[in-house]
């Protein structure tokens, strides 16, 4: 191989790349222009949930630790339903 040939191929690759790299980049641009909002309802949702989880395990494991008998164990649980 030349190295006339060597600098076409050389060339040749890289303008592929860059044809390849700026559909990439094109493909990204078209994404919904509410995504960023989307995700951002989402994570709030989520975060109310694991709030709203935390707290019933507090509950639970308040009710898990009183020395109480048995029966009052119970029915606090009935309560709780």
């Amino acid at each position: 191989m030349h190295w006339v040939e060597a600098i076409v191929l050389i060339v040749a690759i890289t303008s592929f790349s860059k044809v390849m790299h700026a559909r990439y980049n094109s493909r990204l641009s078209q994404q919904p222009k509410g995504f960023d909002e989307a995700e951002a309802l989402k994570n709030s949702a989520l975060q109310r949930e694991v709030q709203e989880l935390r707290e019933r395990v507090k509950v639970l494991e308040r009710i898990a630790t009183d020395e109480r008998q048995s029966r009052a164990l119970a029915d606090e649980i009935d309560a709780l339903k």
